[in-house]
């Protein structure tokens, strides 16, 4: 008797593969033209809803490698399967960037869905891109107005399971509200590749890449934390024999060792902060908002200006947006606090939302 054929076998996603990119493309003389309008703020959001497009990894979240066993031997867990019977790899570690609750809060607030639809467009695999849009926004994933993966990009069997990289073209299109009609003058691209937007690169907003390096960062902060207010807990934590504080009480404060490592922790904390890159993105996302034409706004320099200024930057070009918003810490440091302001209105908390 034949014996049952397996499902033949697949490779999808490796990080090892690559393709040439394609070479870079110009923006059409049409949409330069919209881009070059003045600026223009509305006296209320009604009537224009704004579309806000969400990368997901290196943007919202860090995926780690995988742990590969060390011997060839050793026993592996069974893979999950797609459609067709083949194993799908192993899924990534997400780590979702500092302030993704209050981002994910803000986002989906009565308030935002006023005026704001979102959806995700990743140039990861599908599987890929449901575990970490699980791990972003949990049940208000139903929210999104759509969830754009790898496979709606167009793109070949052999670039398929590559790193080949995308712009902004899809086969798709969302289905926003009723008589709801997005374009350069209502969309922003939130990414953190500058060739995703190169066709219209005045309607993206790019943020640095969420690194190992970075969330590497964010858990030392977090342990630094943790040590400071241990040691807090220990001064406030008196036994009741000793009220009167007694040379006779313990003291682990004067333990050198102890506190060699809170003079080392308190050093730390002063000179590093959890990445607030998504607090400045809902400063931003509240100005535009208001604004009648996105292109317009960022190529006349809104990203680059101190909010509460009216100074413009003339002559703007595409680098200097990419490039310059996010490395000026005075005007990072400036969106971050009409970010907080957006979400204390809102009356939601401004936690990081890293516990490990």
């Amino acid at each position: 008797m034949a014996s049952k054929s397996k499902p033949a076998p697949y490779t999808y996603e490796r990080d090892d593969r690559s393709v040439t990119p394609p070479p870079r493309r110009s923006p059409s003389p049409s949409y330069l033209k919209l881009a070059d309008e003045p600026p223009q703020s509305l006296h209320s959001t009604e009537g224009q809803r704004k579309l806000l497009i969400l990368d997901l990894n290196g943007t919202l979240v860090h995926r780690s490698a995988l742990h590969r066993p060390k011997h060839r031997g050793a026993p592996q867990s069974a893979s999950a399967l797609d459609k067709n019977g083949r194993p799908l790899p192993k899924l990534r570690p997400v780590h979702p960037r500092p302030y993704m609750t209050a981002f994910r809060s803000y986002l989906f607030a009565p308030e935002t869905r006023a005026w704001l639809d979102v959806m995700v467009w990743s140039s990861a695999q599908p599987h890929s891109v449901g575990d970490m849009v699980e791990k972003c926004f949990a049940s208000d994933k139903e929210k999104l107005l759509a969830v754009w993966a790898r496979d709606t990009l167009g793109l070949p069997k052999d670039h398929y399971c590559t790193n080949a990289s995308s712009s902004d073209e899809s086969p798709r299109r969302p289905r926003p509200h009723p008589d709801t009609v997005h374009s350069a003058f209502t969309t922003l691209l939130l990414d953190d590749s500058p060739r995703k937007a190169e066709l219209q690169p005045y309607n993206h907003v790019c943020i640095p890449e969420y690194s190992g390096e970075m969330r590497a960062n964010d858990l030392e902060v977090l342990r630094t934390e943790k040590i400071l207010a241990d040691s807090n807990q220990d001064v406030t934590d008196t036994s009741p024999e000793f009220d009167d504080f007694s040379a006779e009480a313990p003291a682990k404060s004067e333990d050198p060792t102890l506190q060699q490592a809170l003079l080392e922790a308190q050093s730390e904390h002063e000179n590093k902060a959890y990445d607030e890159t998504l607090l400045a993105v809902i400063g931003v996302l509240d100005e535009i908002k208001s604004q009648r034409n996105v292109a317009a706004w960022i190529r006349s320099g809104g990203l680059l200006r101190t909010y509460g200024t009216s100074r413009s930057s003339a002559n703007v070009t595409v680098d200097t947006v990419i490039s310059m918003w996010f490395e000026r810490p005075e005007t990072v440091q400036s969106w971050v606090e009409k970010g907080k302001k957006a979400l204390k209105a809102l009356r939601i908390p401004v936690e990081h939302g890293i516990d490990h």
